[in-house]
């Protein structure tokens, strides 16, 4: 995480709120105030959301234009800002059709204009790149070809309202090779059983080889009656003959 622009800011968050790292504190010290450093971060984070969802729904409430009913619905407040932008930019673009080619041009301005080959082709203008979303030049495409000026499939995932988003959208068709989780489950409970048992039956021949051993040198040497008691004393072996 060295060099990176995000741990650095993280690391100097957290001990600006310590405050002071280098005084005496205990370990849990240290994590009572970074749970409540989170928890206070988590608060702030959730409040910003309502605000931004209550924004949005006020303006679905309010405005008469379909377009921004529909945006409001299913972007975040900050895609919606620049959306709205982003139309209002548009104003100053117009449309030239050459055969099967489409020109946007600036208003007012002697700049050679954005060419595109197709209805559906996307704009390489660094708006449209950075933010992955319709810029004004692909709006004031749209309103030329008399077009619905919204829809939610020209914008990235990250632009769209949490309610509007499920795992599906993110793992697209994605299916896991192993099955449904209760053959997983009943799968891995059977092969725990057999592991059970086959660790048993190895402590098992190991307890008899440590007998077998221990008798064979008990009456030679001193290691074979000491191992023997060992075994005795934890009820491994019957009493030594």
């Amino acid at each position: 995480m060295i060099g990176s622009a995000i741990a650095e800011q993280n690391n100097s968050s957290v001990l600006s709120f310590i405050n002071d790292l280098t005084s005496a504190r205990s370990l849990d010290d240290l994590v009572y105030l970074l749970l409540k450093r989170q928890k206070m971060k988590e608060l702030k984070t959730n409040d910003k959301l309502m605000k931004n969802h209550l924004l949005l729904k006020n303006e679905i409430a309010c405005t008469d234009k379909c377009w921004r009913k529909e945006a409001a619905s299913k972007l975040s407040l900050l895609a919606f800002e620049k959306f709205c932008s982003n139309v209002s930019a548009s104003e100053s673009y117009t449309v030239i059709q050459a055969q099967d080619t489409l020109v946007v041009h600036r208003i007012g301005s002697d700049a050679p204009g954005r060419s595109y080959s197709s209805e559906t082709e996307k704009c390489k203008c660094p708006d449209r790149i950075a933010f992955m979303a319709p810029c004004a030049h692909e709006i004031a495409r749209s309103k030329f070809l008399k077009k619905k000026l919204f829809d939610a499939k020209d914008f990235h995932l990250r632009h769209m309202a949490r309610s509007c988003l499920e795992v599906s959208s993110v793992i697209g068709n994605y299916k896991n090779d192993l099955g449904d989780l209760e053959d997983i489950t009943e799968e891995n409970e059977g092969t725990s059983a057999v592991a059970n048992d086959a660790v048993e039956e190895e402590e098992q021949d190991y307890v008899t080889e440590s007998v077998e051993v221990g008798q064979e040198y008990d009456n030679n040497t001193a290691l074979g009656k000491t191992t023997l008691r060992l075994l005795q004393a934890s009820g491994l072996s019957g009493p030594h003959e």
